[in-house]
């Protein structure tokens, strides 16, 4: 059985017990934030494979689960956040429990907002492993050029449509990550990532 937060082996030998110190180092969760088409998605993609580890993508989650769901007439922004919430509750908890194996985690949790953020690293605060946070960005022309593309082409990285207003309004709500946020984490920033 691992201890993660000894770093230690125990070893159960029927009523002897020995622990053994390791050199295991704990799994990653490798968390990815950044703008609307910023490169998240085939970002992630490169990363998942470089580490041969699972990759969570909220936006691909909410599209295979509620992608043909019919949508309220009134109310449609707060029946889209009550399952975005939902969703990205469930795939943490898959997260958590991959982590749990040993494994690394590439996460994209479409977090725009600062608070949003500060909910998700208090809620991993105790999660056994060591948190890698990336941050995608490019300039807005670029990824209203790849939000265009990506609408027409519908390539490896498509989720959903995403309409030129919405693309608009949620570039517009894009809270980059200050200095509290990045205090005692690793941060690897990521300029106009193409593949």
């Amino acid at each position: 059985m691992y201890d993660f937060s000894t770093r230690s082996t125990v070893v159960y030998f029927g009523d002897v017990t020995e622990t053994v110190n390791t050199t295991a180092v704990f799994p990653r969760l490798h968390i990815l934030f950044g703008p609307v088409a910023a490169g998240k998605s085939t970002y992630g993609i490169a990363l998942a494979t470089a580490h041969r580890a699972p990759l969570f993508m909220l936006d691909r989650w909410m599209a295979k689960l509620f992608g043909d769901d019919e949508r309220p007439a009134a109310g449609r922004l707060q029946w889209y956040l009550e399952r975005r919430v939902r969703c990205l509750g469930v795939m943490l908890e898959a997260c958590r429990n991959v982590l749990e194996l040993g494994m690394d985690v590439i996460l994209e949790p479409s977090l725009v907002l600062a608070s949003s953020r500060r909910s998700l690293f208090d809620s991993i605060e105790d999660w056994p492993c060591e948190v890698v946070v990336h941050v995608v960005d490019a300039p807005l022309a670029v990824r209203r050029s790849r939000v265009e593309q990506r609408n027409r082409d519908k390539g490896e990285t498509f989720a959903m449509k995403v309409p030129l207003e919405v693309f608009e309004r949620a570039s517009a709500m894009w809270e980059p990550l200050d200095e509290e946020e990045c205090r005692g984490r690793t941060v690897n920033w990521v300029s106009d990532y193409a593949g």
